[in-house]
């Protein structure tokens, strides 16, 4: 049985606006500062290359020196409680994290730590207590969950609120050269039932796992003409309007995309992929975009015409699936 370390119904939306430029969302969605891939399952298909995956990104505050969750926690504490006992007493803590007993996360962050550096990551709230968060990006949308469970090498990241959870073993965290398949997304549906959806994802970002896709860099010509407001069409659940912007791909080799649609309910909130620039298999430009709060599993793909307008699907989890249509109305 699942052993609850830490339990919170603390879940929040964090305003990114006041927080990050458009270059650092752009560095955290190519991988930078930590940020990891990872993708649900939102279509098996008989073929492996025609499975839909929704991606999102993630950060786990948890440093993972130990050879269960439970000790990092513990050995992450009792490094905290050195740094406070040398910060006390005007010392500099010279010993680095125990890296010895497993490869951390990231090789680089606990090299040239000061005090005050160790504190600022392990202890942001001074109140000499490591508490473990998981922080989930959508483009810029920030989400921190800290309801998290921990059982030897299985953890599980709750969204209390929305009675839902993701579970994952250790090694799906750590350091390994390919994305491992051994995580799922579990959603409580009412009467409807219990969903699971396969989730996957790896340390290092790439074309495997998602924000990096085949194609080249979109001119701004292109970019100019989707940027701005359309008028949508989904099948079944009747008209929308969509908001995209797309920010400049500074020769990195796609063009991040944020959107949200808006409807006479409420809007998708945040909504963040990329663009190729030429489908291998249509030949026109491919839309990818999702969205994953711990509610809800959005995943939006489209197809730029040559008269200008979106065709495109759009799945919700992996129990619901509509098309979807677009035209520009205004930039």
């Amino acid at each position: 049985m699942l052993t609850h370390i830490l339990v919170s119904s603390i879940f929040v939306f964090v305003s990114p606006e006041d927080m990050e430029s458009d270059q650092q969302v752009m560095d955290a969605m190519f991988g930078g500062n930590d940020w990891y891939d990872a993708r649900i399952l939102v279509e098996d298909n008989e073929s492996d290359y025609a499975d839909v995956w929704l991606k999102f990104q993630w950060h786990w505050g948890i440093p993972f020196f130990g050879r269960t969750i439970e000790e990092c926690v513990a050995n992450t504490q009792e490094y905290l409680d050195r740094v406070w006992a040398a910060e006390d007493n005007g010392e500099q803590l010279a010993e680095p994290l125990p890296i010895w007993l497993s490869a951390p996360i990231t090789d680089a962050w606990p090299v040239g730590m000061t005090n005050e550096s160790a504190i600022e990551v392990l202890d942001p709230d001074r109140n000499r207590v490591f508490e473990p968060v998981v922080t989930i990006r959508n483009g810029r949308e920030l989400i921190q969950c800290d309801s998290i469970e921990f059982d030897g090498e299985l953890v599980r990241l709750h969204f209390d609120h929305y009675d839902s959870y993701i579970e994952a073993s250790i090694d799906l965290l750590r350091e390994k050269g390919d994305p491992l398949q051994d995580g799922k997304w579990v959603k409580e549906r009412g009467s409807k039932g219990r969903a699971e959806l396969q989730l996957t994802s790896g340390v290092r970002p790439g074309p495997k796992l998602g924000w990096h896709p085949d194609g080249f860099p979109l001119g701004k010509e292109f970019i100019s003409s989707l940027n701005g407001t359309w008028s949508v069409q989904f099948d079944q659940s009747g008209d929308a309007v969509g908001e995209f912007e797309i920010l400049d791909h500074g020769g990195r080799g796609f063009s991040p995309i944020f959107a949200t649609f808006r409807t006479p309910t409420g809007d998708f909130r945040y909504i963040a992929g990329w663009i190729d620039a030429v489908d291998v298999y249509t030949r026109r430009p491919k839309i990818h975009m999702s969205a994953f709060d711990g509610a809800h599993a959005f995943h939006f793909t489209a197809d730029l015409l040559e008269d200008g307008s979106l065709t495109g699907d759009f799945w919700s989890g992996n129990w619901h699936h509509e098309t979807w249509t677009a035209e520009r109305i205004e930039p």
